[in-house]
């Protein structure tokens, strides 16, 4: 998203507020299915994942046809279903795949797990901008017009759509969750709720 960031500020001329707005539908997007993650899981177990993966990649993609058929003509509103089908779909791998990670992890060694998750998370988001930050300023050139701000997106989205595609296929190397794990989960979750209540 650094990318669309840069276009709707530096292509389109927006201003930081403007342009963080322009995230909102995203933004929704993805916190309404990650507040569903853990009922997608509990029952269509750990397919959520490569269904998520499945979701943010059509929307990628959406986003490749748009920025490259729409070209110096781009709009803000362009923009917003493609983003938002992106959000739907990290909303549902992000969660899901937290949960399904840390639910092998003995109790006693959560903390640990979870703090090499986040560290991991962390380094990734991080290398993946550095990475995908290279690609878009080097073809973006040194003097950038509207046309050149969309079309230096799109080696972007390729790479986004390559790392999608890994994602997918790694989603195979997870264990399908057992419908024991699944109850074991959901009474788990029950009993929290009750104690919070």
């Amino acid at each position: 998203m650094l990318g669309i960031t840069v276009l709707l500020q530096s292509g389109l001329g927006l201003n930081p507020l403007q342009s963080g707005l322009s995230f909102t539908p995203l933004g929704v997007a993805f916190a309404l299915t990650s507040l569903a993650g853990n009922q997608l899981r509990a029952r269509y177990g750990t397919s959520v994942i490569a269904r998520g993966a499945m979701v943010a990649s059509a929307g990628v993609t959406a986003l490749l046809i748009e920025l490259w058929v729409a070209g110096s003509s781009i709009t803000v509103a362009g923009l917003v279903i493609p983003m938002t089908v992106v959000g739907i779909g990290t909303g549902m791998v992000i969660p899901s795949l937290i949960g399904v990670v840390l639910t092998g992890v003995d109790p006693h060694r959560a903390g640990a797990a979870s703090g090499v998750l986040t560290t991991a998370q962390q380094f990734a988001s991080a290398t993946g901008v550095a990475i995908l930050g290279v690609v878009f300023f080097n073809a973006l050139g040194s003097a950038p017009d509207l046309s050149t701000y969309a079309s230096a997106i799109l080696p972007m989205l390729v790479f986004n759509l390559a790392l999608l595609t890994g994602a997918l296929l790694l989603t195979r190397l997870l264990a399908p969750e057992r419908q024991d794990q699944v109850g074991i989960l959901a009474r788990i979750r029950e009993l929290a709720e009750s104690v919070a209540a």
